[in-house]
């Protein structure tokens, strides 16, 4: 069987939750005005419905791990400094294939 992977708590969990503000935003959907709040991924076959929308955060956290985690590694390259921001084919420098054409174009 496969493992399922525990969502980590305590310091690096608040700093998580910052990143990811957007990504719960996203995924929460208010059912009826500051009354009912859904989770826009399905769980278990429905979309759970909870009372304040930091019941889905927490929801979202604790029981849709691996979507959350594969945001924050998205999340945790765009914010680092010192990630590529040039692909390596057709940047500066780089390999670009031939664009073809050579003449003038609408005459």
């Amino acid at each position: 069987g496969e493992e399922k992977e525990d969502a980590p708590a305590g310091p690096a969990h608040e700093r998580h939750k910052t990143m990811l503000v957007s990504f719960f935003s996203i995924h929460c959907f208010e059912k009826e005005r500051d009354m009912k709040y859904q989770c826009e991924l399905p769980f278990k076959g429905t979309n759970k419905v909870f009372k304040a929308p930091e019941f889905v955060y927490k929801h979202l956290w604790n029981k849709h791990w691996p979507v959350v985690k594969q945001e924050l590694y998205l999340m945790s390259f765009l914010m680092d400094p010192l990630h590529p921001t040039e692909t390596p084919l057709g940047g500066p420098g780089g390999w670009a294939p031939h664009q073809g054409g050579g003449g003038q174009m609408g005459r």
